[in-house]
Protein backbone atom coordinates (compact mmCIF):
# COMPACT_ATOMS: atom_id res chain seq x y z
CA UNK A 1 0.00 0.00 0.00
CA UNK A 2 1.19 3.49 -1.05
CA UNK A 3 1.87 6.32 1.65
CA UNK A 4 -1.08 8.04 0.82
CA UNK A 5 -3.26 4.56 0.77
CA UNK A 6 -2.39 4.01 3.98
CA UNK A 7 -2.89 7.94 5.51
CA UNK A 8 -6.23 7.14 3.74
CA UNK A 9 -6.80 3.87 5.45
CA UNK A 10 -5.47 5.86 8.97
CA UNK A 11 -8.25 8.43 8.51
CA UNK A 12 -10.85 6.07 7.21
CA UNK A 13 -10.32 4.46 10.82
CA UNK A 14 -10.07 7.39 12.92
CA UNK A 15 -13.65 8.40 11.73
CA UNK A 16 -14.50 4.72 12.60
CA UNK A 17 -13.48 4.77 16.04
CA UNK A 18 -16.26 7.43 16.52
CA UNK A 19 -19.17 4.78 16.18
CA UNK A 20 -17.46 1.97 17.15
CA UNK A 21 -15.33 3.38 20.37
CA UNK A 22 -16.62 6.64 21.68
CA UNK A 23 -15.55 6.65 25.16
CA UNK A 24 -11.95 5.59 23.95
CA UNK A 25 -12.34 8.82 22.06
CA UNK A 26 -13.70 11.31 24.42
CA UNK A 27 -10.70 10.17 26.91
CA UNK A 28 -8.32 10.85 24.09
CA UNK A 29 -9.12 14.29 23.54
CA UNK A 30 -10.23 14.97 27.15
CA UNK A 31 -5.88 14.16 27.38
CA UNK A 32 -5.12 16.16 24.90
CA UNK A 33 -7.02 19.05 26.25
CA UNK A 34 -5.61 18.50 29.41
CA UNK A 35 -2.23 18.65 28.50
CA UNK A 36 -2.63 21.58 26.29
CA UNK A 37 -3.88 23.50 29.35
CA UNK A 38 -0.74 21.96 31.67
CA UNK A 39 1.51 23.02 28.90
CA UNK A 40 0.26 26.94 29.12
CA UNK A 41 0.59 26.58 32.99
CA UNK A 42 3.93 25.36 33.86
CA UNK A 43 3.42 24.13 37.00
CA UNK A 44 0.58 22.15 36.07
CA UNK A 45 3.04 19.08 34.32
CA UNK A 46 2.59 17.01 37.48
CA UNK A 47 -1.01 17.55 37.44
CA UNK A 48 -1.05 16.28 33.97
CA UNK A 49 0.67 13.62 34.95
CA UNK A 50 -1.73 12.32 37.51
CA UNK A 51 -4.50 12.81 35.42
CA UNK A 52 -3.05 10.74 32.75
CA UNK A 53 -2.64 8.17 34.64
CA UNK A 54 -5.93 7.89 35.88
CA UNK A 55 -7.56 8.38 31.81
CA UNK A 56 -4.99 5.80 31.25
CA UNK A 57 -6.82 3.13 33.77
CA UNK A 58 -10.34 4.19 32.22
CA UNK A 59 -8.96 3.61 28.58
CA UNK A 60 -7.77 0.56 29.13
CA UNK A 61 -10.83 -0.67 30.63
CA UNK A 62 -13.17 0.95 28.00
CA UNK A 63 -10.80 -0.98 25.47
CA UNK A 64 -11.28 -4.17 26.82
CA UNK A 65 -15.14 -3.62 27.20
CA UNK A 66 -15.25 -2.80 23.53
CA UNK A 67 -12.42 -5.61 22.15
CA UNK A 68 -14.87 -7.89 24.44
CA UNK A 69 -17.87 -6.73 23.26
CA UNK A 70 -16.64 -6.89 19.28
CA UNK A 71 -15.45 -10.60 19.88
CA UNK A 72 -19.39 -11.59 20.94
CA UNK A 73 -17.65 -12.30 25.07
CA UNK A 74 -19.27 -9.57 26.55
CA UNK A 75 -22.97 -8.06 25.77
CA UNK A 76 -23.74 -4.49 25.25
CA UNK A 77 -24.89 -3.91 28.93
CA UNK A 78 -21.58 -5.69 30.55
CA UNK A 79 -19.17 -3.75 28.50
CA UNK A 80 -20.61 -0.24 29.58
CA UNK A 81 -20.48 -1.56 33.38
CA UNK A 82 -17.11 -2.67 32.66
CA UNK A 83 -16.22 0.72 30.87
CA UNK A 84 -18.16 2.61 33.93
CA UNK A 85 -15.99 0.36 36.64
CA UNK A 86 -13.04 1.88 34.71
CA UNK A 87 -13.90 5.47 35.03
CA UNK A 88 -14.70 4.46 38.64
CA UNK A 89 -11.24 2.87 39.21
CA UNK A 90 -9.86 5.95 37.84
CA UNK A 91 -11.82 8.54 40.29
CA UNK A 92 -10.82 6.15 43.42
CA UNK A 93 -6.85 6.95 42.15
CA UNK A 94 -7.54 10.47 41.51
CA UNK A 95 -8.66 10.56 45.09
CA UNK A 96 -6.10 8.43 47.13
CA UNK A 97 -2.84 9.62 45.32
CA UNK A 98 -1.36 12.34 46.93
CA UNK A 99 1.41 14.59 46.01
CA UNK A 100 2.58 13.71 42.20
CA UNK A 101 5.70 15.07 43.22
CA UNK A 102 6.80 12.49 45.57
CA UNK A 103 8.93 9.51 44.01
CA UNK A 104 6.84 6.92 46.00
CA UNK A 105 3.59 8.39 43.85
CA UNK A 106 5.75 8.15 40.65
CA UNK A 107 6.59 4.44 41.66
CA UNK A 108 2.75 4.30 41.96
CA UNK A 109 1.99 5.52 38.77
CA UNK A 110 4.05 3.20 37.11
CA UNK A 111 2.86 0.22 38.97
CA UNK A 112 -0.93 1.01 37.79
CA UNK A 113 -0.14 2.03 34.19
CA UNK A 114 1.60 -1.72 33.95
CA UNK A 115 -1.05 -3.03 35.56
CA UNK A 116 -3.55 -1.71 33.15
CA UNK A 117 -1.61 -2.61 30.00
CA UNK A 118 -0.85 -6.41 31.27
CA UNK A 119 -4.37 -7.19 32.21
CA UNK A 120 -5.71 -4.89 28.86
CA UNK A 121 -3.00 -7.19 26.97
CA UNK A 122 -4.76 -10.55 28.30
CA UNK A 123 -8.16 -9.21 27.38
CA UNK A 124 -8.39 -11.38 24.16
CA UNK A 125 -7.54 -15.10 26.22
CA UNK A 126 -9.92 -14.49 28.61
CA UNK A 127 -13.15 -15.92 26.12
CA UNK A 128 -12.44 -19.43 27.05
CA UNK A 129 -9.26 -21.83 27.82
CA UNK A 130 -9.19 -23.53 24.12
CA UNK A 131 -6.79 -24.40 21.88
CA UNK A 132 -6.68 -21.14 20.15
CA UNK A 133 -6.31 -18.81 23.46
CA UNK A 134 -2.84 -18.49 23.06
CA UNK A 135 -3.44 -17.92 19.32
CA UNK A 136 -5.98 -15.20 19.69
CA UNK A 137 -3.67 -13.41 22.12
CA UNK A 138 -0.54 -13.35 19.99
CA UNK A 139 -2.77 -12.49 16.71
CA UNK A 140 -4.92 -9.33 18.10
CA UNK A 141 -2.41 -7.89 20.49
CA UNK A 142 0.34 -8.57 17.31
CA UNK A 143 -2.14 -6.84 15.06
CA UNK A 144 -2.73 -3.36 17.47
CA UNK A 145 1.13 -3.66 18.22
CA UNK A 146 1.85 -3.04 14.75
CA UNK A 147 -0.83 -0.31 13.95
CA UNK A 148 0.48 1.37 17.04
CA UNK A 149 3.93 1.49 15.62
CA UNK A 150 2.78 2.48 11.94
CA UNK A 151 0.93 5.05 13.14
CA UNK A 152 3.32 5.90 16.00
CA UNK A 153 5.68 6.82 13.19
CA UNK A 154 3.26 8.15 11.12
CA UNK A 155 2.27 10.65 13.53
CA UNK A 156 6.53 11.59 14.52
CA UNK A 157 6.26 12.16 10.79
CA UNK A 158 3.39 14.43 10.64
CA UNK A 159 4.98 16.29 13.86
CA UNK A 160 8.06 17.05 11.89
CA UNK A 161 6.42 18.30 8.92
CA UNK A 162 3.89 20.59 10.78
CA UNK A 163 7.30 21.88 13.04
CA UNK A 164 8.70 22.43 10.09
CA UNK A 165 5.85 24.30 8.39
CA UNK A 166 5.10 26.02 11.39
CA UNK A 167 8.79 27.17 11.90
CA UNK A 168 8.88 28.49 8.25
CA UNK A 169 5.85 30.88 8.89
CA UNK A 170 7.04 32.18 12.25
CA UNK A 171 10.21 33.23 10.50
CA UNK A 172 8.58 34.63 7.31
CA UNK A 173 5.71 36.46 8.38
CA UNK A 174 7.61 37.15 12.03
CA UNK A 175 4.35 35.90 13.82
CA UNK A 176 6.67 35.41 16.66
CA UNK A 177 4.87 32.25 17.85
CA UNK A 178 5.39 30.72 21.20
CA UNK A 179 7.94 27.47 21.73
CA UNK A 180 4.88 26.01 22.88
CA UNK A 181 2.75 25.44 19.96
CA UNK A 182 5.42 23.03 19.08
CA UNK A 183 4.15 20.80 22.44
CA UNK A 184 0.43 21.24 21.81
CA UNK A 185 1.69 20.21 17.87
CA UNK A 186 2.64 16.98 19.53
CA UNK A 187 0.70 16.53 21.88
CA UNK A 188 -2.54 16.68 20.02
CA UNK A 189 -0.96 14.28 16.93
CA UNK A 190 0.39 11.82 19.46
CA UNK A 191 -2.78 11.63 22.43
CA UNK A 192 -5.75 12.12 19.77
CA UNK A 193 -4.62 11.15 16.32
CA UNK A 194 -2.24 8.05 17.05
CA UNK A 195 -5.25 6.45 19.73
CA UNK A 196 -8.08 7.10 17.35
CA UNK A 197 -6.50 5.53 14.46
CA UNK A 198 -5.67 2.32 17.00
CA UNK A 199 -9.14 1.90 18.41
CA UNK A 200 -10.37 2.88 14.51
CA UNK A 201 -8.66 -0.66 13.48
CA UNK A 202 -11.06 -2.94 15.71
CA UNK A 203 -12.37 -4.98 12.65
CA UNK A 204 -8.58 -5.68 11.23
CA UNK A 205 -7.96 -7.47 14.71
CA UNK A 206 -10.48 -9.75 14.74
CA UNK A 207 -9.62 -10.76 11.07
CA UNK A 208 -9.25 -15.15 11.14
CA UNK A 209 -6.49 -16.25 13.34
CA UNK A 210 -4.89 -17.99 10.28
CA UNK A 211 -4.56 -15.04 8.35
CA UNK A 212 -0.72 -13.12 8.56
CA UNK A 213 0.16 -9.93 7.12
CA UNK A 214 3.70 -9.94 5.06
CA UNK A 215 4.65 -6.71 7.91
CA UNK A 216 3.92 -9.87 10.33
CA UNK A 217 5.92 -12.18 8.68
CA UNK A 218 9.04 -9.90 8.49
CA UNK A 219 8.73 -8.84 12.32
CA UNK A 220 8.36 -12.67 13.70
CA UNK A 221 11.97 -13.47 11.24
CA UNK A 222 13.33 -10.32 12.75
CA UNK A 223 12.25 -10.92 16.38
CA UNK A 224 13.50 -14.58 15.95
CA UNK A 225 16.79 -13.08 15.10
CA UNK A 226 17.06 -11.01 18.15
CA UNK A 227 15.17 -12.62 21.32
CA UNK A 228 16.11 -16.02 21.48
CA UNK A 229 19.94 -15.07 20.93
CA UNK A 230 19.79 -11.96 23.46
CA UNK A 231 17.94 -14.47 25.66
CA UNK A 232 20.50 -17.14 25.48
CA UNK A 233 23.52 -14.34 26.15
CA UNK A 234 21.46 -13.32 29.48
CA UNK A 235 21.19 -16.77 30.69
CA UNK A 236 25.01 -17.92 29.50
CA UNK A 237 26.03 -14.84 31.99
CA UNK A 238 24.29 -15.71 34.84
CA UNK A 239 25.39 -18.94 34.49
CA UNK A 240 28.54 -18.05 34.82
CA UNK A 241 28.38 -15.81 37.55
CA UNK A 242 26.93 -18.40 39.78
CA UNK A 243 30.02 -20.94 39.06
CA UNK A 244 32.28 -18.20 39.80
CA UNK A 245 30.12 -17.31 43.07
CA UNK A 246 30.29 -21.24 43.74
CA UNK A 247 34.27 -21.30 43.05
CA UNK A 248 35.01 -17.74 45.07
CA UNK A 249 32.25 -18.35 47.46
CA UNK A 250 31.63 -14.16 47.14
CA UNK A 251 28.45 -12.22 47.37
CA UNK A 252 26.73 -11.52 44.23
CA UNK A 253 26.79 -7.92 43.28
CA UNK A 254 24.05 -5.66 42.82
CA UNK A 255 23.54 -6.05 39.07
CA UNK A 256 22.47 -9.34 39.63
CA UNK A 257 18.68 -8.98 40.15
CA UNK A 258 18.27 -6.23 37.16
CA UNK A 259 20.02 -9.47 35.17
CA UNK A 260 17.80 -12.06 36.49
CA UNK A 261 14.65 -9.85 35.89
CA UNK A 262 15.43 -8.86 32.25
CA UNK A 263 16.43 -12.78 31.87
CA UNK A 264 12.88 -13.83 33.29
CA UNK A 265 11.01 -10.71 31.40
CA UNK A 266 13.26 -11.93 27.91
CA UNK A 267 11.78 -15.27 28.74
CA UNK A 268 8.25 -14.43 29.11
CA UNK A 269 8.58 -12.18 25.53
CA UNK A 270 9.86 -15.31 23.60
CA UNK A 271 7.29 -17.73 25.04
CA UNK A 272 4.40 -15.05 24.14
CA UNK A 273 6.44 -14.19 20.38
CA UNK A 274 7.26 -17.73 19.81
CA UNK A 275 4.43 -20.00 21.95
CA UNK A 276 7.14 -23.30 20.81
CA UNK A 277 4.48 -26.81 21.13
CA UNK A 278 6.20 -30.18 22.82
CA UNK A 279 7.35 -31.46 19.29
CA UNK A 280 8.26 -28.51 17.52
CA UNK A 281 10.84 -29.76 14.71
CA UNK A 282 13.28 -26.75 15.41
CA UNK A 283 15.93 -26.84 17.66
CA UNK A 284 15.46 -23.03 18.62
CA UNK A 285 12.10 -23.58 19.50
CA UNK A 286 12.12 -26.38 21.69
CA UNK A 287 15.00 -24.99 23.43
CA UNK A 288 12.92 -22.11 24.31
CA UNK A 289 10.62 -24.57 26.25
CA UNK A 290 13.17 -24.82 28.58
CA UNK A 291 13.91 -21.13 29.63
CA UNK A 292 11.75 -21.16 32.28
CA UNK A 293 13.22 -24.19 34.22
CA UNK A 294 16.65 -22.58 33.86
CA UNK A 295 15.12 -19.32 35.29
CA UNK A 296 13.72 -21.03 38.26
CA UNK A 297 17.18 -22.12 38.90
CA UNK A 298 18.55 -18.76 38.70
CA UNK A 299 16.03 -17.05 40.66
CA UNK A 300 17.73 -17.67 44.21
CA UNK A 301 20.49 -15.72 42.55
CA UNK A 302 18.77 -13.02 42.03
CA UNK A 303 17.34 -13.17 45.69
CA UNK A 304 20.58 -13.27 47.06
CA UNK A 305 22.00 -10.85 45.81
CA UNK A 306 18.88 -8.71 46.73
CA UNK A 307 18.52 -9.79 50.21
CA UNK A 308 22.17 -8.48 50.81
CA UNK A 309 21.03 -4.78 49.85
CA UNK A 310 18.10 -5.09 52.00
CA UNK A 311 19.91 -6.01 55.06
CA UNK A 312 22.36 -2.99 54.63
CA UNK A 313 19.79 -0.21 53.56
CA UNK A 314 16.40 -1.76 54.22
CA UNK A 315 13.04 -1.90 51.90
CA UNK A 316 12.55 0.63 49.19
CA UNK A 317 10.19 1.12 46.24
CA UNK A 318 12.57 0.18 43.96
CA UNK A 319 13.56 -3.41 46.13
CA UNK A 320 10.04 -4.40 46.53
CA UNK A 321 9.02 -4.27 42.88
CA UNK A 322 12.19 -6.29 42.17
CA UNK A 323 11.32 -8.97 44.79
CA UNK A 324 7.89 -9.30 43.78
CA UNK A 325 8.59 -9.63 40.12
CA UNK A 326 11.20 -11.96 41.21
CA UNK A 327 8.69 -13.96 42.82
CA UNK A 328 5.69 -13.98 40.46
CA UNK A 329 8.25 -15.08 37.58
CA UNK A 330 9.25 -17.89 39.37
CA UNK A 331 5.81 -18.62 40.15
CA UNK A 332 5.00 -18.45 36.17
CA UNK A 333 7.90 -20.23 35.59
CA UNK A 334 7.18 -23.47 37.94
CA UNK A 335 3.73 -23.52 36.05
CA UNK A 336 5.39 -23.09 32.95
CA UNK A 337 7.73 -26.17 34.13
CA UNK A 338 4.78 -28.28 34.77
CA UNK A 339 3.26 -27.97 32.01
CA UNK A 340 6.14 -29.22 30.54
CA UNK A 341 6.56 -31.98 31.90
CA UNK A 342 3.49 -33.22 31.23
CA UNK A 343 3.56 -32.46 27.62
CA UNK A 344 1.21 -29.71 27.02
CA UNK A 345 1.17 -26.22 26.16
CA UNK A 346 1.59 -23.32 28.59
CA UNK A 347 -1.58 -20.87 29.00
CA UNK A 348 0.26 -17.02 27.59
CA UNK A 349 -2.90 -15.55 29.63
CA UNK A 350 -1.17 -16.37 32.83
CA UNK A 351 1.97 -14.40 32.57
CA UNK A 352 0.22 -11.00 31.98
CA UNK A 353 -2.78 -11.80 34.01
CA UNK A 354 -0.42 -13.01 37.22
CA UNK A 355 1.96 -9.83 37.10
CA UNK A 356 -0.74 -6.87 36.33
CA UNK A 357 -3.27 -8.50 39.28
CA UNK A 358 -0.27 -8.46 41.50
CA UNK A 359 0.79 -4.70 40.53
CA UNK A 360 -2.80 -3.63 40.79
CA UNK A 361 -2.80 -4.89 44.09
CA UNK A 362 0.30 -3.56 45.80
CA UNK A 363 -0.22 -0.69 44.88
CA UNK A 364 -2.61 0.53 47.39
CA UNK A 365 -3.34 -0.11 50.87
CA UNK A 366 -1.19 -1.23 53.90
CA UNK A 367 0.17 -4.12 51.83
CA UNK A 368 1.30 -2.10 49.18
CA UNK A 369 5.08 -1.59 48.69
CA UNK A 370 4.78 2.01 49.33
CA UNK A 371 3.17 1.31 52.55
CA UNK A 372 5.96 -1.70 53.43
CA UNK A 373 8.90 0.60 52.41
CA UNK A 374 7.70 3.65 54.66
CA UNK A 375 7.45 1.67 57.56
CA UNK A 376 10.58 0.09 57.22
CA UNK A 377 12.28 2.98 56.91
CA UNK A 378 10.97 4.49 59.82
CA UNK A 379 11.59 1.73 61.83
CA UNK A 380 15.50 2.31 60.65
CA UNK A 381 15.47 5.56 61.03
CA UNK A 382 14.13 5.08 64.92
CA UNK A 383 16.96 2.69 65.73
CA UNK A 384 19.75 4.66 64.19
CA UNK A 385 18.61 7.96 66.36
CA UNK A 386 18.86 5.13 69.66
CA UNK A 387 22.09 4.22 68.77
CA UNK A 388 22.63 7.99 68.45
CA UNK A 389 21.14 8.30 71.89
CA UNK A 390 18.86 11.29 70.27
CA UNK A 391 15.55 12.48 71.57
CA UNK A 392 13.36 12.68 68.54
CA UNK A 393 10.94 14.59 70.18
CA UNK A 394 12.41 18.27 70.16
CA UNK A 395 15.41 19.76 67.84
CA UNK A 396 18.59 20.84 70.60
CA UNK A 397 18.59 24.24 71.79
CA UNK A 398 22.37 24.43 71.99
CA UNK A 399 24.72 24.80 69.26
CA UNK A 400 27.08 22.10 70.71
CA UNK A 401 27.49 19.25 68.45
CA UNK A 402 27.51 15.66 69.51
CA UNK A 403 30.10 13.19 67.81
CA UNK A 404 28.54 9.98 67.05
CA UNK A 405 30.08 7.62 64.53
CA UNK A 406 29.61 8.05 60.61
CA UNK A 407 27.46 5.14 59.76
CA UNK A 408 24.68 6.28 62.27
CA UNK A 409 25.13 10.31 61.13
CA UNK A 410 25.08 9.30 57.74
CA UNK A 411 22.27 6.60 58.31
CA UNK A 412 20.04 9.19 59.68
CA UNK A 413 20.74 11.87 56.91
CA UNK A 414 19.93 9.35 54.13
CA UNK A 415 16.90 7.82 55.96
CA UNK A 416 15.60 11.22 56.59
CA UNK A 417 16.38 12.42 53.29
CA UNK A 418 14.40 9.15 51.53
CA UNK A 419 11.77 9.68 54.01
CA UNK A 420 11.26 13.61 52.95
CA UNK A 421 11.94 12.95 48.87
CA UNK A 422 9.64 10.47 48.70
CA UNK A 423 6.62 10.37 51.35
CA UNK A 424 6.51 14.31 52.10
CA UNK A 425 7.65 15.31 55.42
CA UNK A 426 4.92 14.02 57.36
CA UNK A 427 6.19 10.80 56.78
CA UNK A 428 9.39 12.24 59.05
CA UNK A 429 8.06 14.17 61.59
CA UNK A 430 6.35 10.63 62.36
CA UNK A 431 9.81 9.85 63.74
CA UNK A 432 11.43 12.95 64.66
CA UNK A 433 8.24 15.44 65.98
CA UNK A 434 10.20 18.69 65.82
CA UNK A 435 7.47 20.72 63.86
CA UNK A 436 8.40 23.09 61.12
CA UNK A 437 11.91 23.20 62.67
CA UNK A 438 12.44 20.05 60.23
CA UNK A 439 11.10 21.06 56.96
CA UNK A 440 13.34 20.42 53.89
CA UNK A 441 15.37 19.23 56.33
CA UNK A 442 16.02 15.16 54.83
CA UNK A 443 19.95 15.18 54.02
CA UNK A 444 20.97 17.25 57.22
CA UNK A 445 18.68 15.82 59.64
CA UNK A 446 21.82 14.70 61.44
CA UNK A 447 22.78 17.92 61.84
CA UNK A 448 19.37 19.34 62.78
CA UNK A 449 19.51 17.11 65.72
CA UNK A 450 23.07 18.58 66.92
CA UNK A 451 24.76 15.55 65.60
CA UNK A 452 28.35 15.66 63.75
CA UNK A 453 30.18 12.52 62.81
CA UNK A 454 33.25 11.06 63.92
CA UNK A 455 36.65 11.36 62.03
CA UNK A 456 37.63 8.44 60.72
CA UNK A 457 40.99 7.80 58.73
CA UNK A 458 39.48 5.31 56.22
CA UNK A 459 36.97 7.93 54.83
CA UNK A 460 38.12 9.95 52.45
CA UNK A 461 38.01 13.45 53.06
CA UNK A 462 34.55 15.31 52.53
CA UNK A 463 34.36 18.91 51.58
CA UNK A 464 32.25 20.48 53.74
CA UNK A 465 30.37 23.62 53.20
CA UNK A 466 28.35 26.60 55.18
CA UNK A 467 26.60 29.83 54.09
CA UNK A 468 24.64 32.33 55.53
CA UNK A 469 20.66 32.48 54.42
CA UNK A 470 19.94 35.20 52.16
CA UNK A 471 18.62 38.47 54.27
CA UNK A 472 19.69 36.66 57.15
CA UNK A 473 19.85 39.49 60.48
CA UNK A 474 22.89 39.45 62.76
CA UNK A 475 23.25 41.58 65.71
CA UNK A 476 26.41 43.28 66.57
CA UNK A 477 28.00 45.68 68.91
CA UNK A 478 27.95 48.26 66.17
CA UNK A 479 23.77 47.97 65.14
CA UNK A 480 22.05 45.22 63.20
CA UNK A 481 23.79 43.43 60.23
CA UNK A 482 21.70 42.19 57.34
CA UNK A 483 22.95 40.30 54.27
CA UNK A 484 21.29 41.80 51.41
CA UNK A 485 20.40 39.96 48.24
CA UNK A 486 18.43 41.21 45.10
CA UNK A 487 16.24 40.99 43.63
CA UNK A 488 14.07 40.56 46.44
CA UNK A 489 11.13 41.72 47.83
CA UNK A 490 13.23 43.58 50.64
CA UNK A 491 14.91 45.48 47.48
CA UNK A 492 13.44 48.04 45.16
CA UNK A 493 13.96 50.83 42.90
CA UNK A 494 12.23 54.01 43.89
CA UNK A 495 13.62 57.28 41.59
CA UNK A 496 16.91 57.25 41.25
CA UNK A 497 16.97 55.51 45.14
CA UNK A 498 17.23 51.85 46.10
CA UNK A 499 15.19 51.27 49.29
CA UNK A 500 15.77 48.51 51.47
CA UNK A 501 12.93 47.16 53.74
CA UNK A 502 15.16 46.18 56.82
CA UNK A 503 14.73 46.55 60.21
CA UNK A 504 11.87 49.31 61.62
CA UNK A 505 12.19 51.86 59.07
CA UNK A 506 12.63 52.01 55.32
CA UNK A 507 16.10 53.34 53.86
CA UNK A 508 17.72 54.79 51.47
CA UNK A 509 20.61 54.50 49.40
CA UNK A 510 21.56 56.84 46.32
CA UNK A 511 22.30 55.02 42.71
CA UNK A 512 23.98 57.40 41.19
CA UNK A 513 27.52 56.88 43.08
CA UNK A 514 27.01 53.59 42.71
CA UNK A 515 26.45 53.11 38.68
CA UNK A 516 29.55 55.65 38.26
CA UNK A 517 31.38 52.47 39.10
CA UNK A 518 29.98 50.02 37.27
CA UNK A 519 30.11 49.43 33.24
CA UNK A 520 28.39 47.35 30.62
CA UNK A 521 29.54 43.61 30.97
CA UNK A 522 31.32 43.09 27.60
CA UNK A 523 34.26 45.69 29.00
CA UNK A 524 37.22 44.63 29.57
CA UNK A 525 39.12 45.14 31.89
CA UNK A 526 36.45 44.96 34.43
CA UNK A 527 36.32 47.75 36.79
CA UNK A 528 36.20 47.01 40.54
CA UNK A 529 34.08 48.41 43.22
CA UNK A 530 35.36 50.73 45.72
CA UNK A 531 36.07 49.06 48.56
CA UNK A 532 33.66 51.69 50.76
CA UNK A 533 30.54 51.68 52.38
CA UNK A 534 27.59 53.87 51.33
CA UNK A 535 25.34 55.89 53.21
CA UNK A 536 21.84 54.43 54.19
CA UNK A 537 19.32 57.67 54.78
CA UNK A 538 16.17 57.44 56.32
CA UNK A 539 13.12 59.32 55.62
CA UNK A 540 14.24 62.44 57.02
CA UNK A 541 17.26 62.29 55.31
CA UNK A 542 19.33 61.17 58.58
CA UNK A 543 21.92 58.78 58.34
CA UNK A 544 21.13 55.57 59.73
CA UNK A 545 23.33 52.96 58.02
CA UNK A 546 25.62 51.68 55.65
CA UNK A 547 25.50 49.70 52.61
CA UNK A 548 28.71 47.97 51.43
CA UNK A 549 28.22 46.28 47.99
CA UNK A 550 30.55 42.72 47.13
CA UNK A 551 28.30 42.28 43.47
CA UNK A 552 26.09 44.81 41.55
CA UNK A 553 24.12 44.38 38.12
CA UNK A 554 22.04 46.64 36.93
CA UNK A 555 19.50 47.33 33.50
CA UNK A 556 19.72 50.94 32.92
CA UNK A 557 17.23 52.89 30.36
CA UNK A 558 16.59 56.34 29.50
CA UNK A 559 13.04 55.72 31.51
CA UNK A 560 14.08 53.35 34.34
CA UNK A 561 16.66 51.23 36.36
CA UNK A 562 16.03 47.51 37.39
CA UNK A 563 18.13 45.99 39.55
CA UNK A 564 19.49 42.09 38.00
CA UNK A 565 21.82 41.30 40.74
CA UNK A 566 22.72 42.49 44.19
CA UNK A 567 24.82 40.91 47.00
CA UNK A 568 26.67 42.35 49.95
CA UNK A 569 25.61 43.64 53.64
CA UNK A 570 23.60 46.33 55.47
CA UNK A 571 24.26 47.26 59.09
CA UNK A 572 21.50 49.94 60.82
CA UNK A 573 22.63 51.66 63.74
Amino acid sequence: MSIMGTARAYLRDALTAFHRAPTEVALAVLAAVLLSIAIEDHGQIHTWVQFGVAIFIALCCAWTGTLLHAMHALSARARWALTIAGALCAALYMLLVGDMQREAEGWRALMLVAAAALLTFAAPAWISNDESTSLRLRRINGRMLLRLIGIGLYGLALFGGLALALAAINNLFELNLKGEIYAHVFGWIMLVLVPWVVVGGLESYLEPLDEVSDVARVVQRLTAFLVPPLLALYYLILVAYAIRILLTGELPKNLVSPMVLAAGLLTALAATLFDPVPHDARAGQRALRWAPLLFLLLSPLGMWALAARIDQYGWTEFRLLRVLLLVLLAVIAALATLELLRRRRFSLRVPPVVLGAALALAAFGPWSVQAIARRDQQDRLRTALREARVDARQLPRDTTRRIVPRQVYDRINSTGQYLESHFGEAALTQVVNAGAGLSARGWSLADALGLAPALDASVAAMPMHGSLSAHARVQTSGGTLYRVQAPSTNVRVQGRDLLFDYGTQPLRVNVDPILQHVQPVRTRPVRGLPAVPFPALDAAGQMRGELVIFEAMFEQTPDSLRVLRLEGVLLVR
